[in-house]
């Protein structure tokens, strides 16, 4: 017998007015390497997967996120230029600074 398939968190990010520079971590923010690192541009969206993602975002007022496949907003936007996000399968949130 199977065990059952477990949910995946799927974002898909992009960037307006002039790009979101994003670090993402599968699993834990603590592990020392990130499975992306780079500026996300207009017209250029990056898809990620995984069952807990975390997404250091410079100029988050800058991204816009789907999470599978549903646009979300993205917490903190505009209130600063640095922000942690948490992201599980049914949503994305703030995280506290590591």
């Amino acid at each position: 017998m199977r065990s059952p398939a477990r949910a995946a968190a799927t974002p898909s990010s992009s960037a307006v007015a002039g790009g979101a520079y994003v670090v993402v971590y599968k699993g834990s923010r603590e592990k020392k390497k990130a499975i992306y690192e780079g500026t996300l541009e207009k017209g250029h969206p990056r898809t990620f997967q995984g069952r807990h993602l975390w997404l250091y975002v410079f100029a988050p007022a800058n991204l816009r996120l789907h999470l599978n496949g549903k646009a979300r907003a993205v917490p903190g936007a505009g209130t600063g230029a640095r922000r942690w996000l948490e992201v599980t399968p049914k949503r994305v949130s703030l995280a506290q600074p590591g």
